[in-house]
């Protein structure tokens, strides 16, 4: 996650930006090009495109990322932000119904986000960086939305809290969602397995559980 504690961007060029320009550094161009050069040879797909880091604030002045003052920018995870897409959405063409946005977001045990340093609450990451950065996409029907990466360990504090507040919350507005990780060995967040892959960890999946797509006889979709 960027520091925004940090004065200076040392090298703002080698940040990925969202515009409407043909930089190299520009993720939304970037999006759109890849995903039509492969839908043109497999058009049954679907396209998932992540967010960046760092959107301008003032959108006027800083179009270009021209700025080095962190504070000048909304920031969140590494493919977290999904800001540009009301200013300069993916644009895939005829092709466009096969686009999927696909934010990340983690707890305060991955990086302790300036949202976290208070009694944080569902309300609270909605208004500080949930909404603006990607529900908005879901809440406004722009387009579908999953969310890429989220999870975390079993801390009994603050990042316990919020994987229930967001276990509830996708299950709440039915977001497709894919839950980080199985594997034991991400030092950021553990896994659904541990002890060397030797054994399942149900209290985290019972947390996971409620949120993924089930009849009602159980049955998962």
């Amino acid at each position: 996650a960027f520091d925004f504690s940090t004065p200076i961007i040392s090298d703002i060029t080698l940040k990925a930006k969202w515009d409407d320009s043909t930089d190299e550094n520009n993720w939304q161009y970037a999006a759109s090009r890849c995903g039509k050069a492969i839908l043109d040879v497999n058009p049954n797909l679907l396209i998932m495109v992540e967010g960046i880091e760092i959107y301008p604030m003032d959108l006027e002045n800083n179009s270009d990322y021209h700025s080095v003052n962190p504070k000048e920018y909304y920031g969140t995870w590494w493919g977290g932000n999904l800001r540009g897409v009301k200013d300069f959405p993916v644009d895939l063409g005829k092709y466009q119904n096969k686009l999927v946005y696909s934010p990340h977001d983690y707890g305060p045990k991955v990086y302790a986000q300036e949202w976290f340093k208070k009694d944080f609450t569902e309300k609270t990451l909605l208004n500080d960086v949930w909404y603006d950065s990607w529900f908005y996409l879901h809440d406004k029907n722009i387009a579908p939305l999953l969310i890429g990466e989220w999870g975390g360990f079993m801390d009994g504090g603050d990042n316990e809290k919020y994987l229930y507040i967001m276990s509830d919350f996708i299950a709440k507005n039915k977001i497709n969602h894919t839950f980080w990780c199985i594997n034991p060995n991400s030092g950021d967040t553990g896994g659904l397995v541990y002890d060397n892959f030797g054994k399942w960890d149900e209290e985290k999946y019972a947390l996971v559980k409620p949120a993924l797509w089930q009849d009602a006889n159980g049955k998962f979709i």
